[in-house]
């Protein structure tokens, strides 16, 4: 065994200093923003190659992400559309919460899916007027498992059963406080990816389907208490676009009940 007194002179002097040194390291590169980048990861199994954890994390998208907390009190509007526009194409996925929306989101992007956690565990509340809580303008976009409805209180927003809002001259003669509007350009919907979701308490039509598409299903959704139509499907004449008749479009254990 080696003499202590060697061991001890040949291993760096700890100071105050070095500490800070290293404390400083943790703070400033593993705890920045490309401290993901600093740390490695390897997959279980034959062949698996080294990656790092940020390459890892970045296969999925939640607009928590984004900055998005879904309390039922911050506007989370900013963060869920930045979120869908960096996922392109891809999955955005909404951990359960209530995410406040004070405008449109728009899905542009073609084969782009929401996906919350769940209709009893993730709500998008819309506090505006003049537009759907989302719009959908492009193909093989998806939405599951979530809510859309109102902020609770919003009198901007609130709907009843009872009680249609009187149309706005400024949108086509409509109005379009809608809670989901697909609209011209929606072609060849990706089958079976509008399914669990819940729209609730909006005060025009629940889901608005403008112009032509096809192969598109429809699987478990649930419309009640909308001032307008539960589903309302229109070859585009309504809003003054292109005709084109929607087609193929299957309607599976959906619930429409006690709309205006």
């Amino acid at each position: 065994m080696a003499d202590l007194g060697t061991v001890v002179s040949r291993v760096t002097r700890i100071t105050t200093a070095w500490i800070q040194d290293v404390n400083n390291f943790i703070y400033r590169s593993i705890g920045s923003s490309g401290g993901s980048a600093l740390v490695g990861f390897i997959a279980s199994g034959a062949g698996a190659v080294l990656r790092t954890i940020q390459s890892k994390l970045r296969e999925t998208i939640s607009v928590a992400d984004f900055g998005a907390v879904g309390d039922g009190v911050a506007d989370d509007t900013t963060a869920i559309q930045a979120a869908i526009v960096a996922a392109g194409s891809g999955k955005v996925r909404l951990p359960p919460g209530n995410f406040v929306l004070s405008a449109t989101l728009d899905m542009g992007t073609a084969g782009c899916t929401l996906v919350g956690a769940g209709r009893n565990a993730t709500s998008l509340l819309a506090t505006h007027r003049d537009g759907a809580v989302i719009e959908v303008s492009a193909s093989r976009c998806g939405i599951t498992d979530l809510t859309v409805s109102s902020l609770a209180g919003s009198a901007r927003r609130l709907a009843s059963a009872f009680g249609k809002t009187a149309p706005d001259a400024s949108v086509d003669g409509n109005s379009e406080d809608y809670g989901i509007l697909f609209k011209e350009g929606t072609f060849s919907m990706t089958f079976g990816h509008v399914k669990r979701i819940e729209i609730t308490a909006q005060p025009a039509d629940g889901l608005v389907w403008y112009g032509e598409g096809t192969c598109t299903r429809f699987e478990q959704v649930n419309i009640t208490y909308c001032g307008g139509h539960g589903m309302y499907f229109d070859e585009g004449g309504r809003a003054g676009l292109t005709l084109g008749r929607p087609g193929i479009i299957d309607l599976v254990d959906c619930l429409i009940q006690q709309n205006w």
